[in-house]
């Protein structure tokens, strides 16, 4: 018992140092937090074993000792409890600091990283299989079922085919990787396949087809690469590649090689080949370029500026009627109706029902005679006659009036404001009536080279 209370002794001034410790380092301003968690974990350590000497300690007391000797115990554990939950609070308060600090921090939101599918081309086993490696083979996280699982669903065609059979298992999934391997991944078919890719590049016969020129070097330089992965060098197969590329190139770049490589001894190799094509395609793409340009610039006509409003209006009657007639009714040169020189609303052949049904025949509009229907017609203009819904042209009113017998025309020509006027004096009324005032009527023409048109005027009688 003795030595247990000993060994309890040496225990507790253990932990008493360490309770220095612990209040020394969350006092300090610079906190290390490594050795706080020493300190941490030492106190939870010595509490263990303090705990273990207590209990040994009380099963050899008698009953009159126990009580204090128990109390004691507890208190000493109670202090422990203390410093450590002080410790782990100095580090919670630490942690969230680094956390709110990276929180800070802009977000960079990386794209989702996918495997190719393999669907049994040799040219592509070692892309494939060296992301799916990557990603899902080297993953201690997922079991060899989760493994089975994604490599099924990244094959295709003939992979796919290959391991047909296999159900889902752990130790199936290492059998199928060998046999994918085997297959596909064999050091000896993947060059022949990069070789075989090589030997029956699609010919180039215009030296200025830029696009087949750029398909080919990139093809070229990707399968030399791809054969150096595999340790292959450039020396082992280059003449009898050179010999094979010099047939496909367009015959100007095939004599601009041979003309700068005529001692094929010192320099015969596929990479001096490649330099010399990527050259020549860096200056045709370049020449393209600007030759895009300078004929972009030679033909870049600048077009006249559009200016709105460019008509100069006449503020006079013959001006006003010249401007209605280029916006207005009848926009043809000849008569709609008899195929006149006159224009179409002031054409007099057959009746005014005669004229509505050639409108209506040819899906003219009633309003302006335009080449669209009357209710798409947005110059909804009255009758100058009868102040009606329609085209003079086909007024029927006038027509059907029983007190005009005849009319009489004149033509008197003269110059008002610069335009012709034609008037036409309507006279001889069959019958009068006694008490009944009757006035004058004339039809005035205002005519000029762009429109004519008639406006009805009614002038009083001097009595």
């Amino acid at each position: 018992m003795e030595n247990l209370k000993s060994k309890r002794k040496v225990l507790r001034t253990a932990v008493s140092k360490l309770f220095t410790r612990i209040e020394n380092e969350i006092k300090n301003t610079n906190v290390n937090k490594c050795s706080l968690e020493e300190s941490l974990k030492l106190l939870t350590v010595k509490a263990e074993e303090l705990s273990k000497l207590d209990l040994q300690i009380e099963e050899l007391l008698d009953s009159d000792s126990f009580e204090a000797e128990f109390e004691a115990s507890q208190d000493y554990a109670e202090r422990i409890n203390i410093w450590q939950f002080r410790a782990e609070r100095k580090l919670n308060e630490l942690t969230g600091s680094s956390e709110s600090m990276n929180d800070n921090k802009p977000v960079v939101r990386l794209p989702k990283l996918t495997v190719p599918k393999f669907n049994g081309d040799s040219l592509n086993w070692n892309s494939f299989w060296n992301s799916f490696r990557v990603a899902i083979h080297d993953n201690t996280s997922l079991s060899k079922v989760e493994k089975f699982n994604y490599l099924r669903s990244y094959l295709s065609a003939n992979a796919l085919s290959a391991i047909e059979g296999f159900s889902i298992s752990d130790e199936n999934y290492d059998s199928v990787v060998e046999i994918l391997k085997n297959r596909f991944g064999r050091r000896d078919i993947i060059i022949h396949a990069h070789m075989n890719k090589l030997l029956n590049l699609a010919p180039v016969h215009r030296s200025d087809d830029i696009v087949k020129l750029r398909h080919l070097y990139d093809t070229l330089e990707i399968q030399v690469r791809s054969l150096k992965s595999l340790d292959v060098k450039p020396e082992a197969y280059s003449p009898m590649l050179i010999s094979v590329l010099l047939k496909i190139l367009p015959p100007e770049i095939t004599l601009e090689f041979n003309r700068r490589n005529s001692d094929y001894s010192a320099n015969y190799n596929i990479e001096k080949l490649l330099e010399f094509i990527r050259t020549e395609l860096e200056c045709r793409e370049r020449n393209a370029l600007f030759s895009i340009s300078g004929s972009k610039s030679r033909f870049n006509f600048q077009q006249p500026p559009m200016h709105r409003n460019t008509v100069k209006w006449n503020s006079t009657a013959h001006g006003l009627m010249a401007a209605a007639a280029s916006k207005g009714e009848d926009r043809v040169d000849h008569c709609l109706f008899c195929s006149g020189d006159h224009k179409s609303y002031s054409c007099r052949v057959g009746s005014a029902y005669e004229r509505k049904e050639v409108l209506r025949r040819k899906g003219l509009c009633f309003f302006c005679l335009g080449k669209h229907t009357s209710r798409q017609c947005f110059r909804r203009r009255s009758c100058n006659r009868c102040k009606g819904q329609h085209n003079q042209a086909i007024c029927f009113k006038v027509e059907n009036k029983t007190n005009v017998s005849h009319m009489e025309s004149l033509e008197n020509k003269s110059e008002v404001g610069g335009a012709v006027a034609e008037s036409q004096v309507l006279s001889t009324i069959s019958e009068r009536k006694p008490q009944c005032v009757l006035l004058q009527t004339c039809d005035v023409k205002m005519s000029r080279k762009v429109r004519t048109d008639t406006i009805s005027k009614k002038m009083e009688s001097l009595k």
